[in-house]
């Protein structure tokens, strides 16, 4: 398996990992808010009354017997139902700031796991990309130094085809050359069975004749051979050129994929930006500024 597509497997893996741990922490996020807000609801409610009580308490405080609210009031001594003692208003109160500090330490737990996975995924994720670019760099050196190959065997192979070009013309030209030679002896012989008489002999000439037939036609048959033989090896050539041809552009499109995933990657380098984007969020928060309290 090629070693990019394999790391780019692994990345994604990692990928998913992350996301999976990430998304479980912001699930347990989204909860620990809704404790939040269910903690600070008394808060809430316990400043309302206390502020109404404060109103309540300085109005009997500036009350006097020329105020114009004074009347009898017979059943001024009976306990209200939702009247509590001191002691049950302290343990509300304690009760109260005792979940909401608990609340806060849970926030603040979360918020300390939440900044080290990142800070974590941030390293994991780095490091792994930096395995998939060297893989996609070597891959592209691999390449480029295989079409170099590619286009020397190319030219080598093509000089070596246009070598046997002409030497496979030179064999056409010289079987040719011989024919017309094997022709013109066949005729000389033929001609020759024109004599008449006791002339008609099979004399040194004769057999001379017979012999350059012989000798032209073994010549052609060695002619012949030689050149099926260059046909078949300069068929083999061009199917190697061929095959070269196609195994080069194949290499070709690979090593355009290879660079616009490399480019790609470059402009999507979410370590830069999720690096830029962490050093904005303090790892402890700055609270809410209280306003003062004015009776």
């Amino acid at each position: 398996m090629d070693p990019v597509f394999t790391e780019l497997n692994k990345e994604r893996d990692l990928l998913k990992e992350i996301q999976t741990d990430l998304q479980g922490q912001v699930d347990e996020a989204i909860h620990l808010l809704v404790e939040i807000y269910n903690a600070a609801k008394p808060f809430h409610s316990d400043i309302l009354n206390k502020n109404e009580a404060v109103h309540i308490d300085i109005d009997v405080y500036n009350m006097n017997e020329t105020s114009s609210c004074i009347s009898h009031k017979p059943f001024c001594e009976r306990l209200p139902e939702s009247s509590i003692d001191l002691q049950t208003w302290e343990n509300i109160s304690y009760q109260t700031i005792e979940n909401a500090e608990n609340v806060i330490e849970k926030a603040d737990d979360l918020l300390h796991r939440l900044h080290n996975s990142l800070h974590k995924a941030i390293n994991r994720m780095s490091s792994k990309a930096s395995q998939v670019d060297n893989e996609l760099r070597r891959r592209i050196h691999d390449t480029l130094r295989a079409l170099r190959e590619n286009e020397y065997q190319i030219k080598s192979t093509e000089n070596e085809r246009d070598e046997h070009l002409k030497d496979i013309k030179g064999l056409e030209d010289a079987i040719l050359a011989k024919k017309e030679s094997l022709k013109l002896a066949e005729t000389r012989l033929e001609k020759r069975h024109d004599r008449s008489g006791n002339e008609n002999i099979r004399d040194a000439p004769h057999l001379s004749l017979l012999g350059e037939l012989s000798s032209q036609r073994n010549c052609i048959n060695m002619l012949e051979e030689k050149l099926t033989k260059s046909r078949s090896i300069l068929n083999n050539l061009v199917q190697q050129i061929v095959q070269l041809q196609h195994d080069t552009q194949q290499k070709r499109n690979s090593l355009q994929i290879y660079e616009e995933i490399h480019n790609i990657r470059k402009r999507l380098d979410y370590t830069t930006n999720t690096t830029s984007h962490m050093s904005s969020y303090p790892m402890i928060p700055n609270g809410i500024k209280r306003e003062p309290v004015v009776f």
